[in-house]
Order: C-alpha cells, then sequence, then structure tokens
C-alpha cells in the first residue's frame, strides 16, 4: 500500500475529512490530497513522502512509526533526509533532487543495529512472507490444473 492508500482508507473507516486529517496529522490538507492520488500535478510521477510525513501521518493514525512504515509496500520510495522542510512537506521541496530509497533498502541498512529481538521479530516476518508465497504458488497451481483440466 502506499501512504495515501493508507490514510484515504483510514479516513473513509472514520469519517473523517482531509481537512479533520490535516489537524490530527499537522500536513497540509493540499498534502494530503497529494499523498492520496499519489501523483504529482506537474510532473505525474508518484509522491514521495519524507519520513517526516510518514510520523506525522503515524500520529494521527495511533500508529507507531514501525507498524505504519511496515505497511507500505517494499518497493514503496520514502525520502530519507531528515533535514526535511520542517514542519509542512513543501511541494517546492519535493521539486529538489533527493536521495530515495525503498522501504525495502531502508530495513535492510538497520540490520547491523538491530537487537537479538528485532532480528527474531524480521526472522519470522520473513518466514510468514515465504510460507505466504508458496501458498500463492501452490494455489496458482491448483488453478492452472483445474482450469486445464476444464479445457480438456
Amino acid at each position: 500500500m502506499t501512504l495515501g492508500d493508507i490514510i484515504k482508507e483510514y479516513r473513509q473507516a472514520h469519517s473523517l475529512s482531509m481537512e479533520e486529517f490535516s489537524r490530527y496529522s499537522g500536513l497540509s490538507k493540499a498534502y494530503i490530497s497529494l499523498l492520496e492520488k499519489n501523483k504529482h500535478p506537474k510532473t505525474g510521477k508518484p509522491i514521495i513522502p519524507s519520513l517526516y510525513t510518514i510520523r506525522r501521518v503515524g500520529v494521527a493514525l495511533g500508529m507507531s512509526f514501525d507498524d505504519l512504515f511496515s505497511k507500505l509496500d517494499n518497493d514503496y520510495l520514502v525520502e530519507i533526509n531528515e533535514n526535511g522542510p520542517g514542519d509542512i512537506d513543501k511541494l517546492e521541496y519535493a521539486r529538489k533532487p533527493q536521495p530515495h530509497k525503498t522501504a525495502y533498502n531502508l530495513v535492510i541498512e538497520q540490520i547491523p543495529s538491530f537487537s537479538d529481538k528485532q532480528l527474531q521479530t524480521l526472522i519470522l516476518y520473513l518466514q510468514k512472507m515465504l510460507e505466504a508465497r508458496q501458498i500463492l504458488k501452490e494455489s496458482a497451481g491448483e488453478v492452472s490444473d483445474l482450469l486445464g483440466s476444464d479445457e480438456r
């Protein structure tokens, strides 16, 4: 999921307007709209939120940064410059070239600093992902077998 998908889903589930979510998060209504659309109006490129933005959204959702970050797609780009635009993400800032990394790369870079408990949690998470992937592959094979037998 993108950050905008998560925001929109939450707003709809809690009957919140963008303006109300803006007050809770401290982000502008216009920026929340851009996040939800995940498209820059001038360039058509996806919006790349900063770590600051993710933290602000987490506060509004009542979620920890880690929980919110884990919901983002593995290939979702995130702005890693901590010296961001201050208290609100500005479009002018988004126009400047910035170092972007995927959520996956950010996690991989942090592994050396993980505690034993964090590493165990990561390993369990990866094992569950592998199990889910295997189930999906097996299900796809069964569907393929069923389709193949119908055609005979």
